[in-house]
């Protein structure tokens, strides 16, 4: 996943699904025109990768992310209060 952010509320997000051999099979990205801060970013930039491995059944998927915060959030779902809450359990059940 990547963020990009030019102005204040905006950031721009990108995901690459790879393979096992780490070749790209699919890649999006698009703009958040009202995002918060860059961990909200971050979360639907990861939601967003995992919405886009429902175009390859049948595949194990392991989700990356560099942004610490979002991935432990996203492990102890039901326990976070964030605003990213709703993101974080949308990841942790699918």
């Amino acid at each position: 996943m990547e963020l990009s952010t030019t102005k204040p509320g905006a950031a721009g997000i990108g995901v690459i699904i790879r393979d096992h051999l780490g070749q790209p099979l699919l890649t999006a990205s698009r703009v958040l025109f009202h995002c918060s801060d860059a961990e909200e970013a971050e979360a639907a930039a990861c939601l967003d990768g995992v919405r886009l491995t429902e175009r390859l059944p049948d595949r194990a998927i392991v989700l990356e992310s560099d942004c610490a915060s979002v991935v432990s959030k996203v492990r102890a779902a039901g326990q976070d209060r964030s605003l990213i809450r709703v993101c974080a359990l949308r990841l942790f059940y699918f």
